[in-house]
């Protein structure tokens, strides 16, 4: 009876996986008779490859998320390197860990109310220093760089990896490894 433990397991955990692949591939090429779409075909890749402006999203889909990905990196481990040694590290890892349970949505979406061209950081600052009596006609959001993407994502993504480091940090011996 329990030699079939393992079987079942890997069942149950791969079963879901390729029940969903199974479900997006179909569709994918062609199949989808919910919609009438009972015979397999390329046209919905034609659709796609013909859709304007899809490689202009890929690209930048692609050097956001790489350079977002990157520049957590290192603005985390530089973090950690020089705050390593620093007594109030401990009180900052238990600050930072509530920020984690923040959804990816409701940071986005605060980080926009700050950016936009009528946000809370022009609000601030306006007329007294700029002297803009309305929002300048300049892009802070849907930048076509995809920086406020960007730094988005390295807002979310930074803290993680500084917990995820000091972490792994306290498995090893660093101190000894830096000496």
């Amino acid at each position: 009876m329990l030699r079939f433990i393992p079987a079942v397991t890997v069942t149950l955990i791969i079963g879901p996986i390729l029940a969903g692949l199974v479900g997006t591939l179909l569709p994918a090429f062609g199949f989808l008779p919910a919609i009438g779409r009972d015979g397999f075909s390329l046209e919905a890749w034609r659709e796609l490859i013909a859709t304007p402006g899809l490689f202009t999203s890929l690209r930048l889909t692609i050097t956001a998320g790489f350079g977002a990905t990157i520049l957590s990196l290192v603005m985390a481990v530089g973090f950690v390197t020089t705050a390593a040694r620093h007594p109030a590290l401990k009180r900052f890892e238990q600050a930072l860990a509530p920020l984690l349970a923040a959804p990816h949505a409701a940071l986005a979406l605060g980080f926009a109310f700050l950016i936009l061209p009528s946000g809370w950081i022009a609000r601030i600052i306006s007329p007294e220093l700029t002297g803009w009596t309305q929002p300048p006609a300049i892009v802070t959001v849907r930048d076509m760089a995809g920086l406020s993407f960007m730094i988005g994502l390295v807002l979310k993504e930074a803290p993680y990896l500084v917990l995820m480091i000091l972490s792994a940090l306290n498995q090893t011996p660093h101190r000894q490894i830096v000496a």
